[in-house]
């Protein structure tokens, strides 16, 4: 996280660099090109005052509404000359300031690069302490819940089932896949650099995680179809790849109205995977994009009972960007949200 951290601040401060000493280079050289064109002017006229002599300028007649008279009058090699040097200025001075510039550029960026380390040093220890309590606290928490739902299995036992026992047991699981996200989340921004790499069939996977959700779909009246290209494979890890589908899938089971209808497809474009999920939520987000944000609630009243957490498409973002993939939200039409993931193929 650190070296991400540098890696952004060294580029954004270097954009702003290069843009400020590219401005610079521009404006100066043009300064210098409209400066030597005037001084080479007034030399041309100098030129044709000094030699105006008998013999040395040929005879009218001159145009007095057409060029400068030493454009008409003074021999073309006496223009070539003094022209030529000029151009030999201004090139000159373009390559002195480009050279220039680039010495600028790379000062600089020895210089940010140092003073990004003590820039990003707060942030990147506040992230990590944050990043610890998520994963402590997360880890913490799992053995009450073991008691808390192992005692209340056994207060059902003796006493029986009541509304009361499935509510605890309810929360209980409602917690629990809160811990598994935040910890996925957690490790996600732990790792440095993502699990080794191995040729993943991502249409069989993208089948069996329609399977199995199909029938927990069916309950609710809501259709889940799949329109997958064979043999379509990435570069990546199974475990991420399942999870990402499972994020996406569950994520349009919980929100999409009953009888209604997720839309899956998965196909070659160019050299990358295209899949995408579509489906038709009660409640349309003003900005698609909001959803990848942690803890997001569109609608907090339904979150609890369709049981999210508000993190799993988090979760799903930093899977893809550990993969060197995009991921997306947008709307199609008037009330169907699209997720499009794209990730490189596996030739």
């Amino acid at each position: 996280m650190k070296q991400t951290l540098q890696k952004t601040f060294v580029v954004t401060a270097m954009r702003a660099v290069t843009l400020l000493l590219l401005v610079f280079l521009v404006g100066i050289n043009l300064v210098n090109w409209y400066q030597v064109d005037r001084q080479t002017d007034r030399m041309l006229q100098t030129v044709l005052v000094s030699e105006a002599a008998p013999g040395f300028l040929p005879p009218g007649p001159f145009e007095p509404h057409g060029p400068p008279m030493w454009q008409q009058v003074l021999p073309p090699e006496v223009q070539d000359d003094i022209q030529t040097e000029a151009r030999h200025r201004v090139l000159s001075m373009l390559v002195l300031s480009a050279a220039g510039v680039a010495l600028c550029w790379l000062g600089m960026l020895a210089l940010v690069v140092v003073l990004s380390r003590r820039a990003i040093a707060p942030v990147a220890e506040s992230i990590q302490k944050q990043k610890e309590f998520v994963t402590n606290a997360g880890h913490e928490l799992k053995t009450p819940l073991a008691i808390i739902r192992a005692n209340t299995e056994a207060m059902e036992l003796r006493q029986g089932e009541s509304k009361w026992s499935r509510n605890i047991k309810d929360q209980i699981v409602r917690l629990n896949g809160l811990m598994e996200n935040l910890l996925l989340l957690a490790r996600m921004d732990e790792t440095a650099e993502p699990p080794p790499a191995e040729r993943v069939d991502l249409t069989a996977l993208a089948e069996e995680s329609i399977c199995g959700f199909r029938e927990g779909a069916a309950l609710r009246g809501i259709r889940l179809e799949g329109d997958l290209q064979p043999n379509v494979a990435v570069r990546s890890n199974p475990g991420h790849m399942s999870q990402l589908l499972s994020v996406l899938l569950d994520n349009g089971v919980k929100y999409t109205e009953p009888n209604g209808h997720i839309g899956v497809t998965l196909a070659r474009a160019g050299t990358h995977a295209l899949l995408q999920v579509r489906n038709s939520p009660a409640n349309l987000p003003e900005d698609p994009a909001q959803l990848f944000d942690r803890f997001y609630r569109g609608d907090p009243a339904r979150t609890q009972t369709t049981g999210g957490y508000g993190i799993g498409l988090s979760a799903a973002r930093a899977m893809v960007e550990a993969w060197q993939g995009t991921i997306r939200a947008g709307m199609e039409g008037a009330d169907t949200v699209v997720f499009t993931v794209s990730l490189p193929c596996d030739s």
